[in-house]
């Protein structure tokens, strides 16, 4: 499944602004995603809405000049009653393969990964992979 994430802006108001437009050959669904904080960093709200073609054509001639789309693959599987989500960026200069968890374990040392995947960090807090 390819993925097109294109960020809007709002930044100075502390919201994350964000466009997807998801799919494979010319089947596509259109998102738009806003996420606010909420009391603490971890627990903040995220609302979606889905859009239809011209939406998302119409929201898009809006987007931050100075943003930089991101395009990745994604692939999602079971392993141990988790459901794991990996994320392969391919239009930076440098590759990045993200690993989600979807989960209500808030312990993460709880998850069972599968003996296949290495994790070289987590960033489960870092706001800085978000």
């Amino acid at each position: 499944m390819c993925i097109r994430d294109r960020y809007m802006g709002h930044e100075e108001l502390n919201v994350e602004n964000k466009l997807r437009k998801r799919g494979q050959n010319s089947n596509f669904t259109y998102m738009h995603f806003l996420r606010i904080p909420g009391k603490t960093p971890e627990k903040r709200v995220q609302l979606r809405s889905q859009l239809s073609a011209r939406q998302f054509r119409t929201l898009i001639q809006q987007q931050d000049p100075n943003s930089y789309p991101l395009l990745y693959n994604r692939y999602t599987f079971a392993y141990q009653h988790f459901t794991f989500i990996i994320d392969d960026i391919y239009n930076l200069p440098e590759k990045y393969t993200y690993l989600r968890v979807e989960t209500d374990i808030e312990d993460s040392s709880k998850i069972v990964f599968p003996p296949f995947l290495k994790v070289a960090k987590d960033v489960t807090y870092d706001f800085n992979y978000t």
